[in-house]
Parts: C-alpha cells; structure tokens; sequence
C-alpha cells in the first residue's frame, strides 16, 4: 500500500511539474504573430541560449535583428514578450497601464511585499501619491546642503589619493559616496562610508548593499527563487532568503531605532526621506518596505550611474574637457553649485544622458499582465504574461542610434533629440511607474561630477578596462570587475 501511494504520489508529481514547465511555451503558441526563438528548455525557457552571450542585453539585441521588433521567449516559468515596438510600449504603459500594473514576484519577507515596487493597482496608487511630495523641487532644493557636505567628504578622500599617484577605484569610491548621501537624506545620519568602508559603524549596511545588488544566477539560491517562485512559503516558513543572513533582522532594528530617536528629538529633520513616510501615515510595515527600496533602488541607480560616468569622462577626454568647461563658464569659482545652475549644464545633460543611453542602470523593465486583455491589434494576451522593454538593447540598437558602441554626447543636443521618439531614451523607465527618485539620482550624480571636475582630471590608465564587461546574470547591469581611473588636480 505504502509503495502505491509512493507511487501515485510521483506520478502526479511529475504531471504536475510537466504541465507547470509547458505552460509558459503554451502562452506563447497562442500569439500567433509573435516568433520565438528556438533553443528554450522546460523549466528554464530561453536562459541557457542567454548564456551563449556576453550579457541577456546581447542576446535580445541579436533577436531584435533575427526575429523583428517583438518576439516571445520563456524565462523560467513565465512567458515573455520582448518589444521595442513604440505603439505596443504606449498600449502597455501607457493606455492601459491599469491592466498592466504588476512585476513579476519574488519571494520575500512578509513586510517587504508592501514596497512602492511590488504594489499593484489603488495600493500602489495610495502608496506612490503619498511618498511623491518627498522628491517635490521643494525638498530637493532643501537636500542640497546634504549633498554638498557629502561632495566634499568625496573630494576629500579623492584629495588623498591624487598625492599617492596610484589606481582609484572608482566603483568602491561611488558606492560609499552614494550610501553617505542615503544615510544622510533618509536617516539624518552623518557617516563617512568613503573612509570606514567595511569596517565603520554603517559597515554592515554597506557590505549588504554591494551583495544585494550583485545578486547573481550563479548563486543556486536566486537560481532557485526564478526557476521556483511557487516554493516562496516554503522558503519563508525555513527563513531562507537571497538577502544575506541576518540582514533583514538588522534591518529592522536599525530603522525602528532610527524612528524613535527622531521621534524623541526636537529636530524633527523634515527633509529626512524616514520621517516623512512615517508623518504621512504608513504602517512600520510599510515604513519599513519603502525605507529598504529607498536605500536599494537609490544606492544602485545613482552609484551606478556615478561610475559609469566618471569611466566614461576618463576615456573621452575631449568630452571631459567640454564638461569642464561648460562647468567653469556656468559655475565659475562658487563653493558649490545652486539648482538653477546645474539645470543649466545643458552639455552636461547631454553627457549623462549619452552614459545612460550606454550603460542605464536597470537593462531592462517589466510589466506583467494582472488580467486578461485584448489589444488594440486585436491581440489577445494572457494573464500572467510579462511585457519587457529592453532598455539597454533599445539604447545600443544600430536601426536607432548609428554606431553605438561610439560615445557621443551630440546625440542628445536638441536638434538630434528632437528627430528621436523620446521613448527610445528610458534609463529611468516609463509610464506612471517610472523611477520616483529619478529627479534626485540626477541632482546628486550632477553635484559630484561638478566637484570632481573642478579639482582634478580623470585619467585612463594601464588598469582601466576598455571597452568594459558586463556580468551575464545579474538584477542590475554590473562590469566584470572594478574600474580603475587615474587622477590628476587640477592647477589653476
């Protein structure tokens, strides 16, 4: 009897895992007049022919070539409908974002399931308007003394290094530079991640933040997260999760720590990202959610970004001379640059802009399908379906930018701007769910760049990789290795 039950057991698990595995390619065949790729395995879809390239990002930019501007594949258990083609990206983000307003899950810890990023429908609405007045002009006017202490924090230690006339690590300086300013504007905390690293009162916060945002499909455990997202409970009931050990416990504590001692201070540091969401009246489990998204999303983006940049003036030199001038002619000799002066950079803009269009930060978006839909073409689409836009294939497609792999900034002057439709430019997304912080990563980014090039010139050097590598498998778009930049002051 034990050895018949064992049996059906098996028997209907294997039905069970081979219906679940067909499912996603089941999806697919109904769209007619969307190809897809050959190559894909049940329960991993199209990964493995991924893999054959130097980044996901590669292998969708040669489908785009292959297949057309919209194409299918299977990504574990989900189906996938890749496309940069403008009038479906409107019909998804646009006329009818209500249907399409979630993201594809991941398992997490209960609290975290209330993030800006993972809501759907009126309670991302909810969340979204009340978090929004924190970003206003107002506010980010009110942050510029923080970003400004942090810049000279910043140049300080970069100060100190231009006299040993060695390498400078670039992505380790930006990231600490990046998390200073966080701890500043979302917890009132002075530190100085850029001298302490590691080892510093914010030592475990720092290290946990490189480790989450270099989540990688080698790890068997995020591996195991996208093949499986059914086993989320399971997981959770055994306290198994991507993020580090003991993180989220730290976590926890260290925000409720932070909310009582302002609470009892009468410096109520209204410009502090924590205060605001917990005056505005949302759950702890919800403050707790919006603070670790906060810190995530603008730890990655503006770091990121900060890199990308400082590599990317190193090795155009006659680029980095423009930036500079452009700065010396609009900022002359002030300490530190206003708001309506760093809106002025307009060659600047242009800059950033061409580093995004070649390293944006998130290399593609989302949006699944929370209910069934007919297209405007007459498309059925299925619930459950996700709609990616690949933002770095987009961003590095010949057909819409002319030799991409060549850094230009005049691709972004207005005259070019304006021959492109302005949705083949969304380093910071789109739609109504596009980057809340959007604003505030360009400011910060804007008013280091500004002190770094008032004091010193970036140096290619032996240590610098050109062109950079990309990591295959990871959340964000991350280089192989660290980036490495010579620096020389500037003498007036």
């Amino acid at each position: 009897m034990l050895a018949i039950t064992g049996f059906v057991f098996a028997a209907s698990a294997i039905i069970w895992l081979w219906n679940y595995a067909k499912k996603p390619y089941s999806t697919l065949s109904k769209y007619k007049n969307i190809p897809v790729p050959k190559g894909g395995r049940y329960l991993f879809g199209h990964i493995f022919e991924s893999a054959k390239h130097e980044h996901i990002s590669r292998y969708e930019l040669h489908l785009f070539s292959e297949l057309g501007p919209t194409f299918g594949i299977v990504e574990f258990d989900t189906a996938v409908i890749i496309t940069k083609d403008l009038d479906l990206i409107k019909e998804v983000y646009f006329n009818s974002s209500k249907t399409f307003s979630g993201r594809r899950k991941l398992f997490l810890r209960k609290w975290m399931r209330y993030s800006l990023v993972d809501q759907e429908g009126s309670e991302w609405k909810r969340i979204r308007n009340l978090l929004t007045p924190f970003f206003s002009t107002s506010k980010l006017k009110n942050n510029l003394s923080l970003v400004n202490c942090c810049c000279k924090t910043f140049i300080g230690h970069l100060e100190k290094m231009s006299y040993q006339q060695g390498p400078i690590d670039v992505l380790s300086l930006s990231a600490a530079f990046t998390l200073d300013f966080i701890c500043s504007s979302a917890f009132g905390l002075q530190v100085d991640s850029q001298r302490d690293g590691d080892a510093g009162e914010n030592g475990t916060l720092l290290t946990t933040l490189r480790k989450l945002t270099n989540l990688n499909f080698d790890d068997p455990l995020v591996f195991i997260c996208f093949t499986f997202p059914f086993m989320s409970p399971i997981l959770e009931f055994f306290g198994v999760s991507m993020f580090p050990s003991g993180f989220l416990e730290y976590f926890e504590t260290f925000v409720d720590q932070i909310i009582r001692e302002r609470l009892n201070s009468k410096d109520k540091q209204v410009n502090m990202h924590i205060y605001h969401i917990y005056s505005v009246g949302l759950t702890r489990e919800e403050i707790l959610a919006q603070t670790l998204i906060f810190v995530l999303a603008g730890y990655d983006t503006t770091s990121r970004t900060l890199t990308f940049a400082l590599y990317s003036l190193a090795i155009n030199p006659e680029v980095q001379e423009k930036v500079y001038k452009e700065i010396e002619d609009t900022i002359g000799e002030q300490e530190s640059a206003s708001n309506e002066k760093l809106s002025n950079l307009t060659y600047m803009d242009m800059f950033l802009n061409e580093t995004m269009r070649c390293y944006p930060a998130a290399f593609r978006i989302d949006r699944r399908l929370t209910s069934n839909i007919q297209m405007s073409d007459g498309t059925a689409l299925k619930k459950g379906t996700s709609i990616v836009v690949p933002i770095w294939a987009i961003h590095n497609d010949p057909q819409i930018y002319p030799d991409p792999e060549i850094f230009d900034p005049e691709r972004f002057s207005p005259e070019e701007s304006s021959k492109r439709n302005p949705l083949y430019h969304i380093p910071f997304g789109i739609g109504a769910r596009n980057c809340i912080g959007m604003r505030m990563a360009q400011m910060v980014i804007k008013m280091a760049l500004v002190d770094v090039l008032k004091n010193f010139v970036l140096l290619r050097i032996d240590e610098t990789t050109v062109p950079l590598k990309m990591k295959k498998f990871t959340a964000f778009l991350q280089p192989e290795s660290n980036i490495y930049l010579g620096l020389r002051r500037r003498t007036s």
